[in-house]
């Protein structure tokens, strides 16, 4: 029964998932959709969890009905459809409800839209959320819905998850949600936001992608406040102080049964080798793709590095795309300081252009380094933005561009584009759109690397003439505690495949076992290996909160949903799931409705249910009891259950001492259990169900079906197992 019902649900998810918009807020009635929702108000609280960044939405939404289809209505249904990143942990759904907060039920997904979807009831659950898959941009389509929606009326709600945050050199980065916010038409036009902060870890927050917003310090509360101005396809990051100070932070927490931490690690460092070398600077670039450069600015601070780094031994020169090329000379020159006044003194003084001119800049520079004796290493220094953007794509264009230089040339890329938005790929996390092709060339020629947008012009020139390492491909963190272990781990940074030297990794995993920890920390290029070793004291942890045991939780849930979607599997992926707290593909917050338990409990005070009872294993059947002559009832409590649920049936006076026949089916229609008896005198029959079929044998979690029928009267009642 169990496998026939996961397996139904894996092959509705498949259909239901694949379709999915961003941002849409909605109202509608059944089969009709209207976009005339305001939402009024949002408002994030943002707290630091670790290495991890804490998002609470406060949300009111209101509709106006003013639109024809609508006008005579006064209720409808409101949609939310939106995306978060793949990495997001959605663990938390709060609902007012009158001038009550409701906190959501999680359950598997199927019987939280049966039980929202039941329009018979005379209690509908008011809210529920649902989680789709990861699309290839990274995204993951969330639904919410919400009935009713009531004319003239305000609806808040609560949203909480979890993200990974991205870390820099001393800083941790978060996207805002607006574009979650922003739907069309009406979407939020503002977005408030509290920073609450850690007196441990100094630092005002500011933001990347919006100027002139203030933060208001309000020291009584710890936090920080500010209000955006919000539009549509606005993309805003978040900066906070970073807590990794030295080498390595690290907060764990333990509950009764495991230990969690995370962890950030800088990767290691690599010993500066100084070589006499020779360098071909190739600048292109034009003045409409970067932000707060100048090209006096550029020069300027790419002559004082070679100044202060290059020598007699070293030999430069400077190829640069203006509207026409300008070369500073036609063999290589010593990197004296007369030659490189010289060099700088014979490419500046023109003017950039508004667009890019690599290909004639690729072509002096074959040129020149091909009628050389001594081969050379090309610093490219540009903003270009019309790169290949596919792994395939960007590949081929550095084999290409590779196969007109001299065999064995080294390519140093420093792009200087600051403007474009960071896109999402499988292969790399959020990047810049030209990374494969910017990675590409590097990689194969074992280069180095950097941008503008995450280093300063100073430290870049600094790391490259000093003949420093800018980044490994691949980083790797052990962890060994003593008379223990860790596992079950997940590493993230700024992006995959990219490990500047100077930015963090975060590692988050369980552990078993006692400190000191050792760690290793291992970095690898094309054909370098650097490595580094240290303990951490238990002295030396930071005490973290519940939230380091869910930020584990949900990256393991996202590793196991990409392994085979077995029915064994997903029935694991629900049971974690709702012991977590952590949103999945196969479960969904459900919001229960307060007045149905109201209701119930008058109900259950109509009965009196103390005189003898008749049990049988695990099931109970009585009859007790006084009820109103008139009344045909049907209740269960508790409603969800676990383990056993009790069933009263209260038969009106007519059909007393006639024959009651309850049966309990599951969603597939399946009868699992069954009675047949007579109704006594009082009218009441009470039956305790311990949720196991007529065999015996325990039932899973999920929605089922109670029928009572006496003569012609039914009656129906759907009850919730969670296990």
């Amino acid at each position: 029964m169990k496998k026939l019902l996961l397996t139904l649900m894996i092959l509705l998810s498949a259909v239901q998932l694949l379709a999915a918009n961003f941002s849409v807020y909605e109202a509608g009635y059944p089969q009709i959709r209207d976009t005339n929702v305001n939402i009024t108000n949002v408002k994030d609280v943002i707290y630091r969890r670790g290495a991890y960044i804490e998002h609470n939405l406060y949300m009111s939404v209101g509709y106006d009905f003013n639109s024809w289809f609508f006008k005579n209505y006064n209720e409808l249904e409101f949609q939310w459809k939106f995306s978060l990143p793949k990495e997001a942990i959605v663990h938390d759904l709060k609902f007012w409800y009158k001038d009550s907060l409701v906190q959501a039920q999680i359950m598997d997904r199927w019987t939280a839209e049966l039980l929202f979807s039941e329009v018979s009831s005379p209690f509908r659950e008011p809210a529920i959320l649902t989680r789709g898959s990861a699309d290839g941009n990274g995204n993951v389509a969330y639904e919410m819905r919400i009935f009713p929606l009531v004319r003239g009326k305000v609806q808040k709600f609560f949203l909480r998850y979890l993200v990974p945050a991205r870390p820099t050199g001393s800083h941790l980065r978060t996207w805002l949600p607006i574009p979650q916010i922003t739907g069309t038409p009406r979407g939020a036009d503002s977005l408030e936001i509290d920073v609450h902060y850690d007196l441990n870890v100094p630092g005002t927050p500011y933001f990347i992608g919006t100027s002139g917003v203030p933060f208001n310090n309000i020291p009584g509360d710890s936090l920080y406040r500010a209000v955006i101005h919000t539009y549509a396809n606005q993309f805003i990051e978040l900066v906070l102080p970073s807590p990794v100070t030295g080498n390595f932070f690290m907060t764990a927490f333990s509950d009764s049964a495991n230990h969690y931490y995370q962890l950030a690690v800088l990767p290691p460092g690599m010993p500066v080798r100084r070589t006499p070398r020779n360098w071909l600077i190739l600048i292109d670039y034009s003045v409409t793709n970067t932000s707060g450069m100048t090209g006096s600015l550029l020069f300027t601070s790419l002559k004082e590095s070679m100044m202060q780094a290059l020598s007699a031994s070293d030999s430069v020169n400077m190829i640069v795309a203006y509207a026409d090329i300008v070369q500073a000379n036609d063999r290589w020159l010593a990197a004296t300081s007369s030659n490189l006044d010289t060099v700088f003194a014979r490419c500046t003084g023109r003017s950039f252009l508004r667009f890019n001119s690599s290909q004639e800049l690729f072509a002096a520079g074959t040129q020149f380094l091909q009628n050389q004796a001594a081969p050379g290493e090309v610093v490219w220094i540009t903003n270009r933005i019309d790169l290949p953007t596919t792994t395939g794509g960007g590949q081929a264009y550095a084999e290409e561009i590779e196969s007109h230089f001299p065999a064995g040339t080294k390519f140093h890329i420093l792009d200087l584009d600051n403007m474009s938005r960071l896109r999402y790929t499988e292969d790399y996390g959020y990047m810049v759109e030209t990374f494969p092709f910017l990675s590409a060339l590097t990689r194969d020629s074992g280069g180095n690397l950097f941008f503008l947008r995450f280093h300063s012009m100073k430290t870049i020139f600094d790391a490259l003439f000093f003949e420093k390492v800018s980044h490994y491909q691949e980083v790797e963190v052990q962890v060994r505690f003593q008379n223990g272990y860790s596992y079950n781990k997940q590493l993230f940074s700024l992006f995959r495949g990219y490990y500047p030297l100077d930015f963090p990794v975060i590692q988050t995993g369980r552990f078993e076992g006692t400190f000191p920890a050792d760690v290793t920390v291992i970095g690898r290029t094309a054909d370098t290996l650097a490595l580094r070793t240290f303990q951490i004291r238990e002295s030396d942890v930071v005490q973290g909160s519940s939230q380091i045991a869910t930020a584990w939780y949900g990256h393991h849930l996202q590793e196991l949903a990409h392994k085979s979607q077995s029915t064994w599997m997903v029935n694991n992926m629900i049971d974690l799931s709702v012991h977590s707290r952590v949103l999945t593909a196969y479960t969904a917050f459900l919001v229960p409705n307060p007045d149905a338990e109201a209701y119930y409990r008058r109900l259950q005070e109509l009965q009196n249910d103390n005189d003898g009872r008749y049990n049988q294993p695990g099931t109970g059947v009585a009859g007790n009891g006084r009820v109103p002559d008139h009344l045909f009832l049907l209740q269960a409590y508790p409603n969800p259950f676990n383990p056993a649920a009790t069933l009263k049936i209260q038969v009106p006076l007519k059909l007393r001492h006639e024959q009651a026949v309850l049966r309990i089916f599951n969603v597939l229609g399946q009868q699992v259990r069954r009675w047949q008896l007579t109704v006594p005198q009082n009218g009441t029959i009470e039956i305790i169900w311990n949720a196991t079929d007529a065999r015996g044998g325990e039932l899973p979690s999920g929605a089922y079906f109670v029928i009572v029928q006496v003569k012609d009267q039914v009656k129906r009642l759907k009850l919730l197992l969670l296990r």
